[in-house]
């Protein structure tokens, strides 16, 4: 099996439990507010109707499937982060992990290098198909391991590993010459000094330091350790000019949004017309506006619109500190994920996804404890959480339709992608669910 391959079905796993974790918690005390739920309620019709009128149903529900289990991942966080020791844990996983990560690579240089090995990103990456991939992951990782960097959030040795994970994890960015990775996080820190000034400063300013830092060390790899090994320059470093066919996808996603602009051509649709380059175009935005409709993408630009306001006004209202550096770095991080999705596929490769589940669950669970509570009716109350247990119902229904859906290819998937192979022939392994992303 596959990284790509594993980590979806990983992602089908987490899912599912949240999705189980999810019908079995508290219901909130809180209502939706009314134009967020008739969007919602929008929505949700409109997804519908574009899973209805696609031309394979049983590959577009599965993607509708998909994005509900994410949406289970980010409840379950939110719902955990409402409370604010839950912070530092949160924060804590992300470094552990990614630090674990970073020294298992670091470690592969070094071997690399003393045995004279090219140095290669395609293998010095384990557990990625597409060193890329990992970059999707960094863009949402690198920001959330600097919150517990900044000294008023962790101190002592805490802080001082999660300033060295982010130091090295741009090392890798700029080795790799991850063009959009590095836009995006530097777009994610302008615009909350932009917006948030002073309140900004001991995150970015942290955040700058390791930049700082991480470009030092990616120099020395980049250069240094061809040097050492004996072999040339690797040639990604060479990559500044090029598009890797951004534009030829694009084309096609616009040509798709021309053709069925209501309802898009399906879910997951873009794979199912194999060109030779990939099975998405590298921008969520033409993505869902190709494959759900525009009626779709206006409603989720809308309501990531208003979210991100909403988040920015709690920030600027924020008193106490350390909340505020929790506040401006997933601000950070929401933007980043919001440039990156303009160039790449962050939004749809299954660890990357995860990791954005957690960060838009964290984000909503930390604005909604700056709120102030307010007085809601017994009626009120009583409705949304009729509304949450028939979501929650309708997510875990979801999961495991999904989990039953796929388990006849999980059994074997070799034999699932040779006959994927043969029923669409395509020169390139070009991932979307999974590894062989064409239907």
């Amino acid at each position: 099996m596959s990284p790509h391959d594993f980590a979806r079905v990983a992602e089908v796993a987490v899912s599912l439990c949240c999705a189980i974790a999810l019908l079995r918690s508290q219901p909130p005390q809180f209502p939706v507010s009314r134009p967020v739920a008739w969007a919602a309620g929008v929505l949700a019709s409109f997804a519908i109707a574009a899973v209805a009128s696609a031309e394979v149903r049983s590959a577009a529900a599965r993607e509708l499937a998909l994005v509900l289990g994410l949406l289970a991942i980010a409840a379950v966080v939110s719902r955990s982060t409402l409370r604010r020791h839950e912070d530092v844990r949160v924060a804590g996983v992300a470094v552990v992990a990614t630090a674990l990560y970073s020294a298992i690579v670091l470690l592969m240089f070094v071997l690399a290098a003393l045995n004279g090995l090219d140095n290669q990103p395609y293998w010095l990456f384990p557990g990625y198909t597409n060193y890329r991939l990992f970059n999707h992951v960094q863009t949402v990782a690198l920001p959330l391991v600097a919150i517990a960097a900044v000294p008023l959030f962790a101190l002592g040795a805490y802080s001082r590993v999660a300033a060295a994970t982010v130091a090295i994890g741009v090392a890798f960015v700029v080795y790799v010459v991850a063009r959009g990775t590095a836009l995006a996080i530097l777009a994610g820190g302008f615009f909350s000094v932009i917006l948030f000034r002073k309140t900004a400063f001991p995150f970015v300013g942290r955040l700058l330091v390791c930049l700082a830092a991480g470009v030092f060390v990616g120099g020395l790899l980049l250069w240094g350790m061809p040097l050492l090994s004996g072999s040339s320059l690797d040639p990604s470093a060479n990559e500044l000019t090029s598009d890797h066919s951004r534009n030829f996808l694009w084309k096609l996603a616009v040509e798709d949004m021309e053709r069925s602009p209501w309802f898009g051509i399906g879910p997951a649709h873009y794979a199912h017309y194999p060109n030779p380059k990939a099975a998405h175009p590298h921008n969520i935005y033409l993505q869902i506006g190709a494959e759900w409709g525009l009626p779709v993408l206006g409603l989720l630009l809308g309501l990531a619109v208003a979210a991100l306001i909403r988040m920015a006004k709690a920030v600027r209202s924020c008193d106490e500190p350390g909340e505020a550096i929790i506040g401006v770095g997933l601000f950070t991080a929401l933007v980043a994920v919001a440039v990156d999705g303009v160039v790449s596929g962050n939004f749809v490769m299954p660890v990357s996804q995860v990791w954005i589940a957690v960060l838009i669950g964290w984000s909503v669970g930390w604005a909604r404890r700056q709120q102030s509570s307010s007085r809601v009716s017994h009626s009120e109350v009583a409705r949304a959480k009729r509304t949450f247990r028939c979501v929650a119902g309708v997510v875990l229904a979801s999961q495991l339709w999904l989990c039953w859906s796929i388990w006849p290819e999980v059994r074997d998937l070799k034999a699932h992608l040779q006959q994927a192979h043969t029923a669409v022939k395509n020169p390139r392994d070009n991932p979307r669910f999974w590894s062989h992303g064409w239907f």
